[in-house]
């Protein structure tokens, strides 16, 4: 109907598609008015899985939809793919991956009242990491977005050849012309899901007359299922696929049911045995990864010290583990040095921890004081695990005791130890790497941020332990990379590779990265520290996480590990929800970071093409707020509304800017200084602002700034610890604070500005800490996820607390608990809560171990 150009916004740095209507179609009354509809439909839907509309133009002799631009292939070009390859059909993992998404995208739709009408393997697109998008709503149908061309039959309205190209997805109420509703878009759906499972159309015909007469009269042919196909997905596709509508399956949403028991189903086939527990539904999880290990691995024991033997073949072995919410915990694993163990994060009784596993042995064990962890490494001598939890770097010795701290680390990126028992390490995202003891002691800067750079990460040592390889991974487009530093040289390094991951070294003479989701292999020269040769393709399709990009791990003895498969991209969300956990679908936008206004209003933060900008939303509609390629984040409301403080590295470094409310230009920086500063809260009469200040040695530490008069800060807890997240009590008596001086992040109260003791609130862990509109009630999220309000009593006489019995409200799952500033925020009453979630599908996504992969580049 329309012609479709990519093009790049100027104005807002990203590239957009254009879809033009120009003469002759401009004339038809219909299409115009099908192509305006378009445009208002796309308006009024906000979902992930559905493309979002920016702007409509109108000039040059056409209109334009400006929209979203979606990389990637279409989910027909994905088909046709495997066909030409030889298969039929999808693997069943992969389908349902694509169906869930698919799904959350018409359910969006239909919520608001919009049928899709032209649902088709060519109008849904997967992105590189994985995200299904749906696509062309020209023929949509709206119970609230209405025009007089709805009236219109769709083969007069778009003509013959249109029907040739959707006939075969047609419901048979639509091939007769009859009026259709949101149940067209489920027989739709089981037409593709079949397509996905089999590589057949289920009623395409060479002629179209033929389709139409099978769509209304005929039977998809059932044997053409794979044998393995579970019982619910043939149950969902009969369902779908029921030609009499009001017996078809009666909501979109229902799907997802019938194909989480398909994927469970499949896991389970793939298990030798899982043991009988009941204890949690993270036992049940944890028993799952083990049995998926151990049976994946039974028989393979020769590979015991993991050597490589020169006559084998290239070998890869695929270990299905647990699916986990948890979007980071999947890219949490390494292989030992020696090659001998791997540690890997899964379920444990209660959260997440680390588990170990000897090569050469059918059982893995958890280990004990590690819950919370991720992003493990190890010790040169493989007797040592190091990793991140409840912000902190910690050590764990395999030969026996508990964890020791080692450092702060607030939002870890990756961490490597050399032989000489120093760690670098990465604390958070948006600085440069630290060099510390083994045993711990005071960081020092391992590198230095250089002009363009914004954030390295993801260290990895070379064998002489003075040279590492790391990622600079946000900055300008020129300087992302792989680089080499030296501890010697902390302002010195120099880029060896682009790439979009970060690298490792695999002796002798290789540097190891993924780009494009292929996993190559680069020679590198290790006395001159350059590459030497032309990169070398070892594995396809290595999965993606966006913080991290794609994870590798290496032993000594040149095994590599890596996760495969599409990553899934959990995207983030605002939503409502009252004290029981009942969401209000009817409020939700995209973004995170929420921050509520007295008015109502929320300020949150959207990621769009890689740049981070503050959005304001009121109950009608979602306005940008920042602009520019700057990262914008942590909106802080003044309390009268009129202004939002946040932090900005638009200088180099995250300092302080206000803007107001009203759309204003006169944007100014309230506080600026070397170091990083993110606001937290200001005072209820609007004088003070609360915010963390991140030293040189990533220690967080609580500040306030006057907002009056001369504008000097002055500290409120500066100590070893990470002090974060505070909050002021309503009275401003009082601040509400996370610190993890106790080895663990935990809630804490004292005086504002003192003096006076501080107490503890919270009990087994807690973040983001929230007060009531009255002080009578404090709410913070419990290490095991769960929203806990507490009664409050506040002596602002006698600087007493006194916190009464706690209460679980319900389960949060934050959009990212690792990195949570402002994942919530609670209504004056407290009766509701505005809540930054993950949405997706928990991550399930197989580690491949590949030996002897050297070998296969000499052929």
């Amino acid at each position: 109907m329309g012609e479709v150009y990519r093009a790049h916004d100027e104005k807002l740095g990203r590239d957009v598609a254009v879809k033009i209507l120009r003469e002759p179609s401009l004339a038809d009354p219909t299409r115009r008015a099908r192509f305006q509809r378009e445009a208002r439909v796309l308006a009024a839907l906000n979902d992930p899985r559905i493309a979002t509309v920016y702007d409509v133009e109108e000039g040059g002799g056409g209109e334009a939809i400006i929209m979203e631009f979606v990389e990637g292939q279409t989910l027909a070009e994905r088909l046709s793919g495997t066909a030409a390859a030889g298969s039929h059909g999808l693997p069943l993992k992969e389908v349902v991956y694509i169906a869930r998404q698919i799904v959350e995208g018409l359910d969006a739709a239909h919520d608001k009242g919009i049928v899709h009408r032209d649902l088709k393997p060519a109008n849904i697109k997967i992105t590189p990491d994985g995200t299904v998008k749906i696509l062309d709503f020209g023929l949509a149908k709206s119970t609230v977005i209405s025009d007089a061309s709805d009236d219109v039959a769709t083969a007069g309205a778009t003509g013959a050849d249109a029907i040739v190209g959707t006939a075969g997805y047609m419901s048979p109420e639509q091939a007769r012309g009859q009026p259709v509703d949101k149940r067209t878009d489920i027989w739709a759906f089981g037409c593709v899901l079949y397509e996905m499972l089999t590589g057949l159309t289920a009623f395409q015909r060479d002629a179209l007359t033929d389709t139409l007469a099978a769509i209304v009269t005929q039977e998809p042919n059932w044997t053409a299922l794979p044998d393995g196909t579970p019982a619910s997905m043939r149950r969902l596709l009969r369902r779908c696929l029921d030609k009499h509508s009001k017996r078809r399956l009666r909501d979109i949403g229902d799907a997802q049911i019938d194909l989480d028991e398909a994927l469970s189903t499949d896991l389970s086939s793939q298990l030798h045995s899982v043991p009988a527990v009941s204890r949690s539904r993270w036992v049940m999880a944890m028993a799952v990864t083990i049995a998926a290990v151990l049976g994946a691995l039974v028989g393979v024991a020769a590979w015991s010290l993991w050597r490589v033997d020169s006559e084998m073949p290239l070998y890869r072995l695929e270990v299905p583990t647990a699916p986990m919410l948890d979007s980071m915990a999947p890219f949490s694993f390494a292989l030992a040095p020696d090659g001998r163990h791997v540690v890997f994060v899964a379920p444990g009784q209660q959260r997440l921890q680390l588990w170990i596993r000897p090569l050469d042995q059918t059982n893995a064990q958890p280990l004990s004081g590690t819950e919370g962890a991720i992003l493990p490494f190890w010790s040169p001598d493989s007797r040592s695990v190091a990793f991140f939890a409840d912000g902190l770097l910690k050590r764990l010795d395999l030969g026996g005791g508990r964890p020791q701290i080692l450092a702060n680390a607030r939002n870890p990126m990756g961490g490597t130890w050399n032989q000489k028992d120093l760690i670098v390490f990465a604390p958070n995202a948006a600085n440069t790497l630290l060099a510390v003891a083994a045993k711990g002691g005071t960081p020092t800067p391992a590198t230095r941020l250089m002009s363009g750079e914004r954030s390295h990460r993801f260290p990895w040592f070379l064998p002489d332990g003075q040279r590492f390889l790391f990622v600079v991974q946000i900055g300008d487009s020129a300087v992302e990379g792989v680089y080499l530093g030296s501890l010697d040289a902390p302002g010195a390094h120099r880029r060896l590779l682009v790439s979009d991951s970060l690298a490792v070294y695999a002796p002798p003479g290789f540097i190891l990265t993924v780009r494009g989701g292929t996993l190559l292999a680069v020679p590198f020269d290790e006395t001159r520290g350059d590459v030497s040769g032309e990169s070398i393709p070892i594995a396809q399709d290595v999965s993606w996480h966006p913080e991290m990009r794609a994870v590798l791990s290496v032993s000594n003895t040149g095994v590599v590990a890596h996760r495969l498969g599409k990553s899934v991209t959990r995207s983030r969300h605002i939503v409502w929800a009252d004290r029981r956990g009942k969401i209000d679908t009817t409020r939700s936008s995209p973004g995170n970071f929420p921050q509520l206004a007295r008015n109502g209003m929320v300020a949150g933060v959207r990621a769009i093409q890689g740049n981070f900008d503050i959005f304001v939303t009121s109950r009608d509609a979602t306005t940008p707020f920042t602009f520019g390629p700057a990262i914008d984040i942590y909106p802080i409301w003044l309390p009268d509304a009129s202004r939002i403080i946040f932090s900005s590295d638009r200088n180099g470094v995250f300092n302080l800017f206000e803007k107001p409310t009203n759309m204003g230009t006169d944007e100014r920086i309230v506080w600026e200084s070397p170091d990083n500063k993110f606001p937290q809260d200001t005072s209820p009469d609007g004088r003070v602002l609360l915010y963390v200040n991140q030293d040189a040695t990533t220690d967080d530490d609580l500040w306030a700034l006057p907002l009056e008069g001369e504008r000097k800060p002055f500290s409120i807890l500066q100590t070893a610890a990470a002090e974060d997240q505070a909050q002021f009590s309503p009275d401003g008596m009082w601040i509400a604070y996370r610190s993890n001086e106790s080895g663990r992040r935990e809630i804490y109260v004292r005086p504002f500005p003192g003096p006076g003791s501080q107490k503890r609130v919270s009990e087994g862990g807690g973040i983001q800490p929230r007060w009531r509109s009255d002080g009578k009630e404090l709410f913070y999220i419990r290490s095991d996820n769960q929203l806990i309000a507490v009664p409050i009593h506040l002596s602002s006489e006698t600087k007493t607390l006194e916190a009464g019995k706690q209460t679980p409200l319900f389960e949060v799952r934050l959009g990212n608990p690792h990195n949570a500033q402002f994942g919530y925020d609670v209504a004056a009453d407290g009766q509701s809560f505005i809540i930054d979630i993950a949405q997706g599908d928990p991550t399930l996504l197989p580690l491949t171990i590949v030996q002897n992969w050297k070998n296969a580049l000499k052929k």
